[in-house]
């Protein structure tokens, strides 16, 4: 390996140093906060310390071929520790800024999407569901009129006619047995409302 490849290299692990201690921040910050169960967060970190695994050893391989030595793990060391001590504070602080500002315009696109697209919906559902109900019920209430007229009245103006037809001994014999059944049933009413007592 001549002097320049291995200078790219050390160069590259210190830079896939800062890599993996600036994605082991966001990773802490983003993702294992919402993560309750424990076996999903032992699931996420085995996924993410293999996928770093394989970021670093593709940087490597691209640089070197994949050639691994001492020496760059710990020139790897120095750059996790680089940004430990030089760019932890500062990033966390721009991560912060800038998952807060995603959230307020989350936040924002939700409200304008409820605002814009969602109550106007719902209100025009429920102006048509209105008319609907009117339109059902205006209906509703000619199909009764109607219902009334072709039915009913003829109905009772032929009982009533059958009743003007009938000798006045009969009628006041059907009035008698409805004075009877009306005397009988406020009797039961009333030997129910002591009953209850």
């Amino acid at each position: 390996m001549t002097i320049t490849l291995q200078m790219a290299s050390l160069l590259a692990m210190v830079a896939a140093g800062i890599w993996v201690g600036l994605s082991v921040d966001t990773y802490k910050r983003i993702w294992r906060h919402y993560i309750r169960n424990m076996w999903m967060k032992g699931l996420h970190d085995i996924i993410f310390w293999v996928l770093q695994g394989v970021l670093v050893f593709f940087l490597l391989w691209h640089v070197n071929y994949g050639e691994l030595r001492f020496y760059l793990l710990l020139a790897m060391l120095l750059g996790v520790s680089m940004y430990q001590t030089l760019l932890k504070r500062a990033y966390l602080t721009m991560l912060n800024a800038l998952l807060s500002c995603i959230l307020t315009l989350v936040r924002i696109l939700r409200q304008a999407c409820l605002l814009l697209i969602i109550r106007p919906i719902v209100w025009v559902a429920s102006v048509i569901w209105a008319i609907i109900a009117f339109i059902v019920g205006g209906i509703g209430k000619i199909l009764y009129h109607l219902l009334r007229i072709v039915f009913f009245l003829p109905i009772r103006w032929g009982l009533l006619l059958i009743w003007r037809l009938l000798p006045i001994k009969t009628r006041q014999h059907f009035v008698v047995v409805a004075g009877k059944c009306m005397s009988f049933k406020n009797t039961i009413t009333q030997l129910v409302k002591k009953l209850r007592k």
